[in-house]
């Protein structure tokens, strides 16, 4: 490459990171897809802030930052009631990540190279997703899972996974637009049999009406080899989906409305949480509210035809709902305009292939929040807004910084305090996140000293983790120390709702002769989740029990 085509430091981190972000993943975690892409988030989105603060002369000024300013700062008054920081800390990484993008990204030529780096990154990616799906994982899985979850990709679940591929195939559209390749058309294929496989209905329908969005603003007629190309994709996914459907535990996916029923229901207790909640509930507390208030609705005529969709889920899967949810409904006003700004932003780049790519994934994003969570998952969220960024580069218009170094030095000062911080806390989760791991494996090994010296190193670097105080309280229940058990659980309690949490106190109170307190318990869990028949089953048994002997139900 020549030097006149070399991309600056900024630009060329920014294809890197974007490039490394769907392979991280780390087996010595305890969600070694999750954790890691978060880890790379975090700690990368301060290394950005920092090139940023060091080398920027100028801003970046575009009309989507009053609802993106006015949305962080609704989420940011709503971050003080949550105890743990995780979604505070992904969405303030993407904001960064937006902001650098939108500067670093100004040229074609730095685009141009983003989207072949993603284009890249995603034919590795969709053929280790048919590996998997025809084969077995030739790098991780010791055994084969069945049906869809078997092609979960590098993201550990085929719906992210099938996102991600979405978002990838409509950039390699837009690069292959602006420059026909035949590599790039191979690619085309590849990736459309690779989302494919996945199975992951939503991501089908957010592309497809992200490449019906693109081939609406694209100016100019489509050239037959693009077709052609097209064409050739689409055949290659409805190839890949109908040789998978032949498989008895493939196609029940394909006609499986039990998902929809479960989603109507996940969205009718949301918009109740945000009519009790209006001004939000606090970032990361949408778990505990939805629970305690889906029991409320259980007690309803209508809640009640819904018993066998009742879960504690984290996501609300619609990324809107959840926003009005735990940020209030001021924030979601703030998203909503900031999608209608995203979306009026097409024509202005009908004439530029790669970001007209990158503006159609985020538009296949916005869709798939409808129904999914899209924006609460670190690697979505990471490539949404670097693309967004990538997008709106070229129309940004440019606002020169104050030239005084006392200034400059102030800036960089305080991003390095910020980044500072930022990399202590993915020390620490990083930290937590090993020693639970470690942990789950000693209990598997039935080696109950080293599981509780492993859990007791979550604690200290994370003490707001669910599930290593519920961890605590399982040794604890184990070595017949009901006392701490109880305790463990307690501490569990507060910060969420497991229903291993309510069954395993109930036994812990049982073992010590506190029988009422232990079908107590159990009853909660029962008001929590009536469709829990073992539940009710196990209460009825301690019941009969309690006037005899005192053994475990």
């Amino acid at each position: 490459m020549e030097i006149a085509d070399r991309l600056p430091l900024p630009a060329a981190g920014l294809c890197i990171f974007a490039g490394l972000l769907p392979f991280a993943v780390s087996v010595s975690l305890h969600q070694s897809h999750l954790a890691a892409k978060q880890l790379l988030l975090v700690g990368g989105a301060a290394v950005f802030a920092l090139l940023f603060a060091c080398s920027a002369r100028t801003v970046p000024v575009t009309p989507l930052w009053w609802p993106i300013g006015l949305l962080a700062t609704v989420s940011a008054l709503n971050a003080w009631q949550a105890p743990r920081v995780d979604t505070a800390a992904s969405l303030s990484a993407a904001l960064i990540l937006f902001s650098v993008s939108a500067w670093a990204l100004d040229t074609r030529t730095a685009r141009d190279r983003l989207a072949d780096v993603v284009t890249a990154t995603a034919a590795f990616e969709a053929a280790y997703v048919l590996c998997q799906a025809f084969w077995m994982d030739p790098l991780f899985a010791p055994s084969v899972l069945h049906g869809k979850w078997r092609s979960y990709g590098t993201f550990g679940n085929p719906n992210w996974a099938g996102e991600y591929l979405a978002m990838a195939l409509l950039v390699t559209m837009g690069r292959l637009a602006s420059a026909w390749s035949r590599a790039r058309a191979a690619a085309v294929a590849l990736i459309a049999a690779g989302l494919a496989a996945t199975f992951a209905r939503g991501a089908w329908l957010a592309c497809a009406i992200g490449m019906l969005a693109m081939l609406l603003t694209w100016r100019g007629g489509i050239p037959r080899n693009r077709r052609i190309a097209l064409a050739a994709a689409a055949l290659a996914g409805i190839a890949i989906v109908a040789i998978l459907a032949l498989r008895p535990d493939m196609f029940q996916y394909l006609a499986n409305v039990a998902s929809i029923r479960g989603r109507f229901w996940l969205w009718y207790v949301t918009f109740h949480v945000i009519a009790a909640h209006p001004l939000g509930v606090g970032l990361g507390q949408f778990e505990v509210r939805f629970a305690e208030m889906q029991a409320q609705c259980f007690q309803t005529d209508f809640g009640r035809k819904f018993l066998s969709s009742a879960s504690f889920p984290l996501q609300a899967h619609n990324d809107y709902l959840q926003i009005a949810a735990e940020a209030g409904l001021p924030a979601l006003l703030a998203a909503a305009a900031l999608t209608f700004l995203i979306v009026r932003r097409g024509r202005a780049l009908s004439t530029d292939g790669a970001a007209l790519g990158f503006w159609a994934a985020v538009v296949a994003m916005m869709v798939n929040a409808l129904y999914a969570f899209p924006f609460f998952l670190p690697g979505c969220v990471a490539l949404s807004a670097i693309f967004l960024g990538a997008a709106e580069a070229g129309l940004a218009t440019r606002h020169a910084l104050p030239p005084s170094r006392l200034l400059r030095l102030a800036a960089c000062t305080g991003v390095l305090a910020g980044a500072l911080v930022a990399w202590h806390w993915c020390w620490r989760y990083a930290a937590s996140e090993h020693a639970l791991r470690r942990a789950n494996s000693a209990i598997s090994r039935q080696s109950w000293d080293q599981a509780a010296a492993d859990v007791e190193r979550a604690l200290q670097n994370d003490p707001y983790r669910l599930e290593a105080h519920y961890l605590s309280g399982h040794l604890s229940l184990i070595r017949e120390d009901y006392v701490s058990a109880n305790a463990a659980f307690d501490r569990a309690a507060r910060l969420g709702y497991k229903a291993e949490v309510f069954t395993e106190k109930s036994a812990a109170l049982w073992r010590t002769q506190r029988g009422a307190e232990a079908i107590a318990e159990l009853e909660k869990l029962l008001w929590l989740r009536p469709d829990d028949d073992a539940v009710r089953k196990r209460i009825l048994r301690m019941r009969s029990l309690m006037t005899g002997s005192r053994e475990t139900p």
